[in-house]
């Protein structure tokens, strides 16, 4: 299948996944749970069944996060197939975004925390004392992550660089949708990190669902689509794994807000 039948089925199926998301509802039915129990047993009932699934009560958060990864992993892989050949190389490159962060704490000379072992694909950094390895025994695509070793944001800028380069040749319009997407999760990553205190980070999570929500249905027959509904699984596996780890870490709650 190639060309315009490939885009087309790809399009479909995308808009598929689009449509059954969890939406308010589900969310509000999670968290009225008040015990992990609980709470996974509602999760199995919905849209998110999928990512806890071989989950259990009495995993560690360490263990929920990684399954976690391991979804988002799967979910890019599973849509990268369905694209065009000359698009699925750059989408593909999401599934390393989990990575961005431990990669740039290695990178800026820190230990790495225990998590980071027992992860399958992070501790492929992780040389002698728990610090990164030297740059060419690091193998794979996270070789491309510390090309850059400068502190604060080395590394996403060199997953920027090269997801630029993985894109083909296109029109402006998909170029233009690129660019806005990117810009928003720029702002979003920045208004996260420099955030007051006081401030809670719903409201900008729901600013940059938004953005995203508008840029898949705005750009729906490009190859924006493809990586704004991308960014909508992210924001809702971080949302379920906010619920799992809260109610792991902080299990005696009364209450619990989603």
């Amino acid at each position: 299948m190639k060309g315009r039948p490939r885009r087309a089925y790809a399009q479909a199926r995308v808009q598929a996944r689009f449509g059954s998301r969890p939406g308010r509802e589900f969310w509000r039915r999670l968290a009225t749970s008040r015990d992990l129990t609980h709470y996974l047993q509602v999760a199995r009932t919905g849209p998110v069944s999928g990512w806890v699934e071989g989950m259990s009560a009495e995993e560690d958060t360490h263990s929920f996060e990684l399954k976690l990864r391991q979804a988002w992993g799967h979910a890019v892989r599973e849509l990268a197939g369905w694209q065009e050949t000359t698009w699925w190389r750059a989408v593909d490159w999401l599934w390393v975004l989990p990575y961005l962060g431990p990669a740039q704490h290695l990178c800026d000379g820190r230990p790495a925390p225990a998590w980071m072992f027992m992860d399958p694909v992070a501790s492929r950094l992780i040389g002698t004392e728990g610090l990164l390895l030297d740059q060419a025994s690091i193998k794979g695509p996270l070789a491309r992550l510390v090309e850059r070793r400068e502190p604060g944001s080395g590394v996403i800028d060199a997953w920027a660089a090269r997801w630029h380069a993985l894109w083909p040749e296109t029109d402006a319009r998909t170029r233009h949708g690129l660019a806005k997407l990117e810009a928003g999760v720029r702002l979003h990553v920045d208004s996260l990190a420099h955030a007051a205190p006081d401030v809670g980070s719903r409201a900008l999570r729901q600013a940059v669902e938004r953005l995203f929500a508008r840029l898949f249905r705005r750009y729906s027959t490009t190859a924006v689509a493809a990586f704004a509904y991308l960014g909508l699984v992210a924001l809702d596996l971080e949302h379920l794994r906010w619920g799992l780890v809260r109610r792991r870490a902080f299990p005696s709650l009364d209450q619990v807000t989603a």
